[in-house]
């Protein structure tokens, strides 16, 4: 992750750009990569786009290669599945994704399926972009233990209503900073939902806010929000080390490719996850109510030794450190497939709620 610095430096002002745009740029996607930053775009690049590439190869290699569609384009005909997936939740596709070099999208199911077949239930995939079916586990939303104010990202939550969650970032209102909240899973929780520590002694506080469609939600605390995130390991998970803290530095964005960590109150601290697909990604599955529900605009990542998220990790931080032994937040877990992490970006969080990270 420390190797990655200078490409995270290149490639920020490429995404900056083109999430910022209204219009399409032709962008397709972005990877990082050995030694330097890989981008698609379909047709020519813009001429506005060209100061900026100039500005990201001052920290990195950047190299552009064509692709066959830009990323809207393909959001167009992965749209159109999403809407076909949320109405067959028998049927035998559970998720979809953009491929990052533009050349389509693709769908995943547990066994093998013929294309045929698939037509009969999901109109969306007759469409004129060439869309792969691949096989994978179906994903479920994921389900340190007695945090006190003001709280910290990280720590193990237990609502009225049963369900056990993590907490995920500190964040706090951007109109009025007193206003402080937790961001975390929408699947763990419903409008209202009041919350727990986790051995239930102390009172956190009550879901106000969420975005079901994008598997996020903020449960309002009203006795305040630390700066800081719960590190290390819990007992029976992957990582059973002591537990400790560490301060919150500013949030980043996610490329495929680059390497991040998650801290869970049933996995603890687990690193060593790579970023497999855009910001694209989208499954369906049944929440701890019995609700089935489908979350999109996600990132997948898998783990180098089979340690994915585990049920209970749902809401907690994804991120990555930086050699001061700060961590810079990217992202909320959502959903675990064996050996893998699903999970919602910051910058989405920012763009759906009116809040800003509470950092040092």
């Amino acid at each position: 992750m420390n190797a990655q610095e200078p490409l995270r430096r290149a490639a920020r002002p490429v995404m900056d750009a083109v999430l910022s745009s209204k219009k399409d740029l032709g962008f397709a996607g972005l990877k990082l990569e050995d030694g330097f930053v890989r981008v698609w775009w379909k047709g020519d690049v813009p001429a506005q786009v060209e100061p900026v590439l100039a500005q990201a190869r001052l920290n990195a290699p950047v190299k552009v290669d064509s692709a066959r569609f830009s990323r809207e384009e393909l959001r167009e005909t992965a749209e159109a599945i999403r809407k076909d997936l949320a109405v067959n939740p028998r049927g035998p596709l559970h998720a979809v994704g953009i491929e990052s070099d533009g050349s389509g999208v693709y769908v995943e199911a547990e066994t093998p399926q013929a294309r045929k077949d698939l037509g009969r239930t999901y109109d969306s995939i007759g469409s004129s972009v060439p869309v792969e079916i691949k096989i994978a586990e179906r994903a479920i939303p994921a389900g340190r233990m007695n945090d006190t104010a003001p709280f910290y990202g990280g720590m193990r939550i237990v609502s009225d209503d049963g369900p056990v969650c993590t907490a995920g970032w500190p964040v706090a209102a951007t109109s009025n900073p007193r206003f402080q909240y937790l961001l975390t899973a929408a699947h763990c929780t419903g409008m209202y939902t009041h919350w727990r520590n986790g051995d239930r002694s102390v009172y956190v506080g009550q879901t106000l806010l969420e975005r079901t469609d994008h598997d996020l939600a903020l449960i309002h605390v009203p006795d305040g929000v630390g700066r800081q995130m719960w590190d290390g390991g819990v007992a029976g998970g992957w990582n059973t080390s002591p537990e400790f803290s560490k301060r919150i530095m500013g949030w980043d964005h996610v490329y495929e490719g680059q390497w991040l960590c998650q801290s869970g109150q049933r996995s603890g601290a687990v690193c060593n996850f790579e970023v497999v697909t855009s910001g694209d990604y989208s499954y369906c599955g049944t929440d701890p109510y019995g609700n089935y529900a489908c979350h999109y605009d996600l990132f997948r990542a898998d783990q180098i030794s089979g340690q994915g998220s585990l049920p209970g990790d749902s809401g907690g931080p994804v991120f990555y450190p930086n050699t001061a032994g700060y961590v810079h937040p990217v992202g909320v877990t959502s959903g675990s497939a064996p050996g893998s992490l699903i999970f919602q970006d910051i910058y989405t969080a920012l763009a759906d709620f009116p809040i800003q990270m509470r950092t040092y």
